[in-house]
């Protein structure tokens, strides 16, 4: 999936910034890995029994502590490493090269995986699960990957482009 938006932003920009934007897709990937193992797999999938800080973030599995599951660790690390990638196709051409490493940093490491605990930890506050008797859960959103990743990358994307000036009418 990362080769696919590499190629379609290189696509989009002129032959100059080529490189860029292949260099840039790259280092997402490198950025990911780095932040959703360090941090952002314990904010995503781990134990969150305190009731004061369960909901919002998971507060175990550091650096994937006592967490042997590594296909799993690795299906989710794409999913991170996506939801900074798409919207790199937004700022193409418009953002800094610095400013685009920190904010993969920061939506891969802290945004996303906070918002995966939100809708997809069983300890989270958006989790909808509807106890049906003592045996069987109902569960409203299975496994849908798109409700939460869309929703933040249209976030991202309109104030990218909010920030960037490409919605000055909406100032005026």
């Amino acid at each position: 999936m990362q080769c696919g938006f590499a190629f379609l932003e290189a696509g989009a920009v002129r032959s100059k910034n080529t490189t860029n934007i292949l260099i840039k897709n790259l280092l997402d990937s490198c950025i990911a890995i780095i932040g959703y193992w360090s941090l952002g797999w314990a904010f995503a999938y781990g134990d969150s029994s305190n009731n004061v800080i369960g909901l919002f973030i998971g507060h175990t599995q550091f650096f994937l502590a006592g967490f042997t599951n590594y296909p799993k660790f690795f299906f989710q690390y794409v999913f991170a490493a996506t939801s900074a990638t798409i919207v790199s196709g937004a700022v193409a051409e418009r953002c800094e090269f610095a400013n685009y490493i920190t904010y993969c940093t920061v939506i891969s490491t802290f945004v996303y995986p906070i918002l995966t605990h939100w809708g997809w930890h069983p300890q989270g506050w958006m989790y909808l699960g509807i106890q049906t008797n003592d045996i069987h859960t109902t569960y409203l959103l299975l496994y849908s990957y798109e409700c939460v990743e869309s929703e933040m990358e249209m976030v991202c994307q309109f104030l990218h482009k909010f920030f960037l000036g490409q919605f000055l009418w909406l100032t005026q």
